[in-house]
């Protein structure tokens, strides 16, 4: 779920910029990142919330988010394919970020995200 008056555009601009920071920071791949971002968006400062989703309830509202790679013109004949959709913003920076949290009342400051690939499993790093 996403942080309380946070728009769905501006959580793919932060998004964005949580991938990106990973994996400079962490040196890790596109895929791999999206492991370690898991883990960071559980970060209660964040605003994110993790909620069992009850498929009876309105699938309109859930969105899948795909980070592609490899090979694409398989993935264009899969059955996910058609849901898919280009959420990643590019150039995404720490000040845009700011400011979308203020918006949202809450205070962002950059993570340290070695601490949390330290504790991941292996397999995700």
């Amino acid at each position: 779920m996403l942080p309380d008056r946070m728009s769905r555009e501006d959580a793919f601009k932060v998004l964005s910029y949580l991938t990106d920071y990973i994996e400079k920071q962490c040196r890790v791949s596109a895929t791999r990142s999206v492991g370690v971002l898991d883990e960071v968006l559980g970060l209660e400062r964040l605003g994110f919330r993790k909620e069992n989703i009850n498929f009876s309830s309105n699938e309109e509202d859930i969105i899948d988010l795909f980070t592609v790679s490899g090979r694409l013109l398989l993935f264009k004949k899969s059955k996910e394919y058609d849901r898919y959709f280009e959420w990643y913003r590019e150039d995404v920076d720490f000040d845009e970020v700011k400011e979308i949290y203020k918006k949202c009342g809450i205070e962002f400051y950059d993570l340290k995200i070695k601490d949390h690939v330290e504790k991941m499993p292996k397999m995700i790093k």
